[in-house]
């Protein structure tokens, strides 16, 4: 029968399994659409223009060329500079006053109105919900001027009035399908982001204790002291353990024991500072990671802990009462690894517990001096 993966590394495989739905994603989608949509916009402004070439609308045909090539410098330079969002502004920006200068012109058998009607789907997934309303509701009360306004040009296309209603009604339709759309659609990212930073938070952290569990802190360990390296700053640790806790899950039952846990957990966390990282390390040992603090630091640390964890007080049926700690003390010396700087505190620890328990091994007098 194959083993069974351990909790933390079930949740690692999981995170590794579900796409990482971040907001740098999101961007890097939006700029695919809006490489696509360029290049299909570019293509559709060439045969425009080729088009208003063969009739004979040459000026038309320019700006056609113009345009396009407007439209693919843009391209160039958000490929270059990787500027998710000035790309997908650029490409709303010049669709839509392609789509406005198709609705001037009408095209072929008023085909023209029906450039507009890409416009939700275009916008939605590029600007996002709020920026994607206000822009449609813009072209919305602009192509009701040009149908309904008193514009004295020449080549300005004269739509039937059953026309003008039904392009109105279909864009405004089209556009409130795209926007529910894009609410759902964001909905779902939000509550798989949601899954994902619960998996995450899961595979990190002590399902009892919500202390780091043992596989992060080795991963803080290991960065921590890579920092420590590079700006040749102190690092210190801490591994202790609780005394006597064999006979605490034997006298009072191992849920009174799991309450012991939390409430010296809780009891490390409002010791430490903000900078300090505390995890359970396995059973009633604990590691905690001292960054910018000296031997002498750790142990003025390691000593509030012990005093602080002395007077949590835990009840049970039986009755109240109170459990000690020893303390192992390392400091980070030059080219200690993860795994010796552990062995160091583990000695500390045990030579701690030797010499009687709750105390802090190895005592530095001059911090000792202070306390």
């Amino acid at each position: 029968m194959p083993n069974k993966l351990p909790k933390d590394r079930l949740y690692q495989v999981i995170i590794k399994k579900l796409p990482v739905l971040s907001h740098a994603n999101l961007d890097s989608r939006r700029f695919y659409i809006a490489i696509i949509s360029g290049i299909a916009t570019s293509l559709a402004l060439v045969f425009t223009g080729i088009e208003f070439a063969i009739e004979g609308l040459y000026y038309l045909s320019f700006a056609s060329f113009i345009t396009t090539l407007i439209t693919l410098v843009l391209i160039h330079v958000s490929l270059r500079c990787d500027a998710e969002r000035t790309m997908a502004y650029g490409i709303c920006v010049i669709y839509s006053c392609v789509c406005t200068f198709a609705l001037l012109i009408g095209g072929v058998g008023n085909a023209g109105l029906f450039w507009s009607f890409m416009l939700p789907m275009l916008a939605y997934p590029l600007l996002g919900i709020t920026v994607a309303t206000v822009y449609l509701l813009g072209h919305l009360f602009v192509s009701l001027y040009l149908m309904y306004g008193d514009i004295s040009i020449t080549w300005v296309a004269d739509y039937p009035e059953d026309t003008k209603v039904r392009f109105l009604l279909t864009l405004f339709i089209i556009s409130m399908v795209n926007f529910f759309n894009e609410l759902s659609r964001k909905a779902n990212i939000d509550e798989l982001e949601t899954s994902f930073k619960k998996l995450e938070l899961l595979a990190l952290t002590d399902e009892l204790t919500g202390l780091l569990n043992r596989r992060a802190m080795r991963e803080k360990l290991s960065y921590e002291m890579k920092r420590s390296d590079r700006g040749e700053t102190p690092l210190s640790l801490i591994l202790c353990d609780i005394d006597h806790f064999k006979k605490v899950n034997d006298q009072y039952g191992h849920d009174v024991g799991d309450e012991a846990l939390k409430k010296i957990s809780r009891c490390i966390k409002q010791t430490l500072r903000q900078s300090d990282f505390a995890s359970r390390w396995g059973g009633e040992e604990f590691v905690i990671l001292l960054p910018m603090t000296a031997e002498a630091g750790a142990y003025v640390m390691a000593e509030r802990l012990r005093e602080a964890i002395a007077a949590v007080v835990i009840n049970s049926d039986a009755g109240t009462f109170s459990v000690t700690m020893s303390f192992g003390l390392a400091t980070k010396k030059t080219d200690m690894t993860v795994d010796e700087m552990i062995k160091v505190a583990d000695i500390n620890l045990y030579v701690a517990k030797e010499n009687g328990r709750n105390q802090t091994y190895p005592v530095i007098h001059e911090a000792a001096a202070l306390l």
